[in-house]
């Protein structure tokens, strides 16, 4: 299942990302701030029990000349 993170399960996702093994900065919740003209999504996939089996962080630039 995919889940989009929210303000009540981003501290399920920041553990995941910070304990596992490929997990780095670029995938943390903190790395917004550094880019905070751009736009963030972020989701867990998860199993049949709710653990979180993967996670990404997906940054959203914006377009030049105002494109969305």
């Amino acid at each position: 299942m995919i889940i989009f993170v929210t303000d009540e399960n981003r501290n399920i996702y920041e553990n995941f990302v910070s304990n596992h093994k490929n997990g780095g900065f670029t995938q943390s919740l903190l790395w917004p701030n550094a880019k905070k003209q751009w736009k963030w999504e972020a989701f867990m996939c998860t199993d049949e029990d709710g653990n979180v089996k993967g996670a990404q962080l997906v940054l959203i630039r914006p377009l030049p000349m105002g494109y969305t």
